[in-house]
């Protein structure tokens, strides 16, 4: 009996044992479905999410538009406001909007006072170019190539004449003192089967074309520089050899304008570029120079740093690679260049080129879009990043730097002058480098509507820099880029330049470099602009 009652007692245990078990296997799979569709959503809501983020950034390169600057009219004049500070923006009349003397435009005139900016070289320099914005599919770009062709046909048969004729002994003797010259060097980058080789010419697209050598031949700029570094410790006549069967190209651009634009992305925009160049500069060349001018070479002029080209030219001394004549780089009068380029016809030459490599068998990795501009604009503002933590322990005033950043981006036409940056001298310990980048973006967006008028503004700021140049170091600078002028067929004595007497009135002038020149209020059509 008391086994029977044992024996029962046992099997309802295990059937509630069995229960039990099987009522927490049911509820423990129930929460790992519902843990399971938990994370499933979330992470469909984290990709929508990072999707939407992506194309909106792709779309403006800007935050939301709900944050946009708001807009506020009020008779003629619409004012637009700043969401995180409400400060003005910018300032225009509707009445004048297609006016260029509007937002303070720098006024540059002969003594007849007629000549316009707008009229200087830049027709010039795009009438090479001006048919290669059309698509290039079938009849339009062979009509393009033959342009092309019959273009550097021209240049080389220009370069093989000036290196052959009865001013050669002229043309020897102008550098025979230059012993940095003599020396045969050149600037040669090339892949490992030495297939293609680029003579590098500073601010003439050199770190363009580096890049898009890269994604060419499947050679990163180590890549490059590891193999020509080879080459380059061979003696002249077994560099020779190797260079032989590459086809050996280079791009130069207008001196004048090379001059100018070392200047603005070296010197003028914060850079870290003025350690130490720009030191031995305003050592040489400055009176009573500040301890931080000293210590930084941090606000290096324009009329200065053409002094420092002059000087050192004339000496004989070692040149700094932006500022040294281009043919000193590649010696295109030793070594047989098969394609010479310009950067005035930049987008036409580089389609061209990658048409004859790819017909060459030398590559077939040709990307779409090659020879136009880069995408990432404000890629340059790393440099003000950098340049923030090195002068934390100087007297450097941060808003000179952020207005130096702006009229950069002016001078570059990617944003227009009528635009002033958003922020006093009181508040900038406020304003930190992503509220100058988020502002530089609104900006750009905004500059859109003036497109046309920010076509001149980079002519304007240059002819604004070299007013500032004395009468008698332009006649010295003539010598620095004569040469170059004779060999790549620019003018060594321009029109825009040497034709006719610049007035500069600083009073109905925009000014590209306040950066330096400090605060100035400038006065126009009875308005006043606070810039």
């Amino acid at each position: 009996m008391d086994l029977y009652i044992g024996h029962k007692i046992k099997r309802i245990y295990t059937c509630k044992n069995k229960t039990f078990s099987s009522v927490v296997f049911f509820l423990m799979l129930i929460l790992a479905l519902v843990i399971t569709h938990t994370c499933i959503s979330l992470s469909r809501a984290v990709i929508n999410k990072s999707i939407k983020l992506r194309s909106e950034d792709n779309n403006m390169h800007l935050p939301s538009s709900r944050y946009l600057p708001e807009l506020r009219t009020e008779g003629n004049n619409t004012y637009m406001h700043s969401p995180s500070t409400g400060s003005p923006l910018v300032l225009r009349n509707d009445d004048d909007a297609n006016d260029q003397s509007i937002g303070s435009l720098h006024e540059l005139r002969n003594d007849n006072n007629v000549n316009s900016p707008s009229t200087g070289p830049q027709s010039k320099l795009r009438s090479d170019d001006k048919n290669m914005n059309r698509p290039t599919t079938g009849s339009n770009q062979i009509y393009n190539f033959q342009t092309t062709i019959a273009r550097n046909a021209e240049r080389k048969k220009r370069l093989q004449q000036r290196c052959s004729t009865s001013d050669q002994k002229e043309r020897i003797n102008v550098t025979k003192k230059h012993e940095f010259f003599k020396k045969e060097r050149i600037r040669i980058l090339t892949n490992p089967l030495v297939s293609v080789a680029y003579c590098r010419v500073s601010k003439a697209a050199s770190w363009y074309t580096i890049n898009a050598l890269g994604k060419i031949l499947n050679c990163t700029e180590e890549c490059l520089r590891s193999f020509s570094e080879r080459i380059r410790m061979l003696s002249y006549e077994r560099k020779r050899e190797a260079l032989n069967n590459a086809y050996k190209f280079m791009f130069v651009r207008e001196p004048y304008g090379r001059l100018f634009s070392t200047y603005c992305n070296k010197f003028y925009f914060p850079k870290g570029y003025w350690s130490p160049v720009g030191i031995d500069i305003i050592r040489r060349f400055r009176e009573n120079p500040s301890e931080d001018s000293l210590v930084y070479g941090h606000d290096v002029t324009f009329a200065e740093l053409i002094r420092y080209t002059i000087e050192d030219f004339e000496a004989g001394n070692k040149m700094d690679a932006h500022i040294r004549p281009m043919h000193t780089n590649c010696k295109p009068c030793d070594y047989d260049y098969d394609f010479i380029g310009k950067l005035e016809t930049m987008q036409s030459d580089w389609k061209y080129l990658a048409h004859e490599w790819k017909s060459r068998n030398i590559t077939t990795n040709i990307p779409t879009d090659i020879g136009e501009k880069s995408t990432d604009i404000f890629g340059e503002m790393i440099h003000v990043h950098v340049t923030l933590k090195k002068i934390e322990d100087s007297n450097i005033t941060l808003y000179d730097l952020y207005q130096r950043a702006w009229n950069y981006y002016q001078i570059t036409s990617v944003i227009s002058k009528r635009i002033s940056m958003p922020l006093s001298r009181s508040d900038n310990r406020y304003f930190g480098y992503y509220s100058l980048l988020y502002h530089l973006k609104r900006a750009r967006m905004y500059s859109e509507q003036y497109a046309t008028e920010m076509k001149a503004q980079r002519h304007e700021a240059m002819l604004q820099a070299y007013s500032t140049v004395p009468s008698e170091d332009l006649e010295r600078l003539k010598s620095v880029v004569k040469e170059d002028c004779l060999l790549f067929g620019y003018d060594d004595s321009p029109e825009w330049l040497f034709g006719r007497k610049i007035v500069y009135n600083k009073l109905a002038s925009f000014d590209y470099f306040s950066g330096i020149n400090g605060d100035k209020t400038f006065k126009q059509n009875d308005k006043i602009l606070s810039i």
